[in-house]
């Protein structure tokens, strides 16, 4: 079972309530996925002992202070669930204690300041973005024509129309050429007004031929997530209502969502050799992205001294469409990619602008490997055609958990589409994407569903 969970929308006054109805509502796939989860089950070993433990009670300490609403969330979480909150705390670190883990017969008695990363062929998500203006259509280009004619004729026919010439009166010729005159204005302010109407057709046909984008993320996921991940759409007063998909047991999110703040984004790991320690975790950092008043914030956030990891972050605008990719390195150094009209990236779980050593990924450098061979995508179906490639034998961009890719699937997918002055969607999509089945498609402007009821695209 590859599905996501239902839609849960929350209104709440403050997060520890936010995240009692996630755990209370939830509880039995969050207990599942603390059960079957080995990545955590290793890492609760490690904070049982001595070394261990202090490294968590000095984390607990410094995420408290600086994320208080996610602290209060995820205590929420716990109590809903009927958890310890260190056993949720240290789930919501996982990538972080799992490199501790890897290293823990080389770790000092005093704080870790570096250590070995986590294996870089565990979980991972594929990216695709595009940036494109897109044509007007026959009708606004008619327009557009038209509009130019009218620049050309509109002036020309008061010229054959003059006053009397002549010494003499002749009251009827007089009659005749005010008659003459008149039909003359009135022939003039209806061209006028013509004119005014195919110029601002002409506006609106420039304006539908406007940047847009395309932002296409696969969910790659262990098995003790398969099945078990939900929507949540949250309201709380004084801050931006959000819509994430979220990880049983863990903050929003570290796969996907959107705020009212006007933005979205998606979220890949990264897989450092080094990572800072103690150091913020990427779940906090990414739970803080959701409370941002504007996305101007956003790059304050990402750039956060002190970040134990690394991660790629797609965000979208959802006012101009623009997109971004930002690399980010453990410390918090980053490298931004603009995606400029015309342009496309493909992105897997690598650095590509940084140099930063990594753990090997077979995975990313295969899924790169496939990407490189594709032109640029031109369409939404284009994009799904990409993410639902399945051709390499051994680790596919669609990912299925078959050796030698053991034990990671693509959950599901999302497609968003935006163009500049309308709604952008959000189309969630099980099974391979190539299918163009939609399990919701979403209005990232109200954050709300717009169907109710399974929808099948049309990829031909």
């Amino acid at each position: 079972m590859t599905e996501c969970h239902c839609f849960m929308w929350i209104i709440a006054q403050v997060t520890s309530d936010l995240g009692q109805l996630q755990g209370s509502t939830f509880a039995h796939l969050v207990r599942a996925r603390v059960v079957d989860s080995l990545a955590l089950q290793a890492a609760l070993t490690f904070v049982a002992t001595p070394r261990g433990n202090a490294l968590l009670q000095e984390l607990k300490q410094m995420h408290q202070t600086q994320f208080p609403h996610a602290w209060q969330e995820l205590q929420g979480l716990a109590t809903g669930a009927l958890l310890p909150f260190d056993t949720l705390f240290v789930l919501n670190l996982r990538q972080e204690f799992s490199a501790v883990v890897a290293r823990a017969s080389e770790l000092a008695e005093d704080a870790v300041q570096h250590v070995g990363g986590a294996a870089a062929d565990g979980e991972g998500c594929s990216d695709v973005l595009v940036s494109f203006k897109t044509p007007p259509t026959d009708s606004a280009l008619l327009c557009q024509r038209e509009a130019h004619q009218h620049v050309l004729s509109t002036g020309s026919n008061t010229q054959d129309y003059g006053a009397c010439h002549g010494e003499g009166r002749n009251l009827v010729k007089e009659a005749q050429r005010a008659q003459q005159t008149q039909r003359a204005q009135h022939a003039q302010q209806t061209q006028q007004t013509q004119h005014a109407q195919h110029a601002q057709q002409a506006q609106q046909a420039q304006q539908d031929s406007a940047i847009g984008s395309l932002l296409g993320h696969n969910e790659d996921v262990g098995s003790d997530v398969v099945g078990r991940m939900y929507m949540v759409r949250a309201e709380m007063e004084g801050l931006p209502t959000w819509l994430a998909l979220c990880y049983p047991g863990e903050l929003a999110s570290t796969a996907f969502g959107a705020s009212s703040a006007g933005f979205a984004f998606t979220l890949d790991a990264l897989y450092p050799q080094k990572l800072v320690l103690p150091g913020w975790g990427r779940n906090f950092l990414s739970r803080a992205l959701l409370e941002i008043p504007h996305l101007a914030s956003a790059m304050d956030l990402l750039t956060t001294p002190g970040q134990a990891t690394g991660r790629s972050v797609n965000l979208l605008d959802l006012t101009n469409c623009g997109l971004k990719n930002i690399e980010v390195a453990p410390g918090g150094n980053v490298s931004v990619a603009s995606i400029a009209e015309g342009e496309w990236m493909f992105h897997a779980n690598a650095y590509q602008r940084m140099a930063v050593p990594m753990q090997e990924s077979n995975s990313s450098a295969h899924r790169e490997a496939v990407a490189s061979h594709y032109g640029r995508p031109v369409s939404g179906a284009d994009v799904l055609r990409l993410l639902g490639d399945d051709s390499d034998a051994k680790f596919p961009i669609y990912r299925r958990g078959d050796s030698p890719d053991t034990g990671i699937s693509t959950m599901c997918t999302v497609l968003m589409e935006c163009q500049a002055g309308r709604t952008t969607y959000a189309s969630l999509m099980t099974g391979n994407p190539r299918l163009g089945h939609v399990m919701v498609k979403l209005d990232l402007h109200t954050l709300m569903p717009v169907e109710n009821r399974p929808i099948q695209l049309d990829l031909d």
